[in-house]
C-alpha cells in the first residue's frame, strides 16, 4: 500500500468536501442575512402561534423557536438571551424553548449539510424533529407556569 497514495486521496477528499460545504453554507447565510436585515422574521411571526400553542408558551417565545430552526442554534440563543432581556418570555418559556432547540436546531442548514455529505436527508428530518416536538411536548406538560426552572440560568439574561 503506498502511504502516499493515500494520504492524496485523503487530501483531495477532504478538499472536496469542504468545497461541497461551502456551496451551500456561504450562499445560504448570504440568504439568512437578507432575511434578517429585512425583518421577514416579523412578517411571519403568524407561523409560530401553532408552535406556541402545542408547547403551551407565550406567542413571543415563538420567534426564537423559528430563529433558532432557521439561522442555527447561536442566533437562536441570540434570540433567546433578548427575548429574556426585554422580558418578552417567563422561565418556564425559556426553559421549553431551550429544549426545543437543543434538540432540534439549524433544522435546514444541519439537513443540507448532511445532504451535502450523501445523508437521507428525509430520515434526519423526519426524526429529528418528530423527537424534538416529541420530548418538548412531554416537558412542557411537566412544567408548572409557576414553577422556578433553572433559575440561576436564566437569570443571568435578565439584565
Amino acid at each position: 500500500m503506498d502511504i502516499i497514495a493515500v494520504v492524496q486521496e485523503m487530501v483531495v477528499g477532504g478538499f472536496k468536501s469542504i468545497f461541497g460545504i461551502a456551496i451551500i453554507v456561504f450562499p445560504l447565510m448570504v440568504v439568512l442575512e437578507i432575511i434578517k436585515d429585512l425583518k421577514l422574521f416579523d412578517k411571519v411571526s403568524f407561523l409560530t402561534k401553532p408552535i406556541s400553542r402545542l408547547f403551551n408558551i407565550s406567542d413571543e417565545a415563538g420567534m426564537p423557536i423559528l430563529t433558532g430552526l432557521i439561522f442555527g442554534i447561536t442566533y437562536g440563543a441570540g434570540a433567546i438571551i433578548q427575548s429574556a432581556r426585554e422580558g418578552a418570555m417567563n422561565e418556564r418559556d425559556l426553559y421549553v424553548v431551550n429544549t426545543f432547540l437543543v434538540l432540534c436546531h439549524g433544522i435546514f442548514e444541519d439537513t443540507i449539510l448532511f445532504a451535502a455529505v450523501g445523508a437521507n436527508i428525509y430520515i434526519i428530518l423526519i426524526f429529528r424533529v418528530f423527537t424534538a416536538v416529541a420530548i418538548t411536548f412531554l416537558i412542557s406538560r411537566f412544567v408548572k407556569e409557576n414553577q422556578a426552572v433553572a433559575k440561576t440560568t436564566f437569570s443571568d439574561f435578565k439584565g
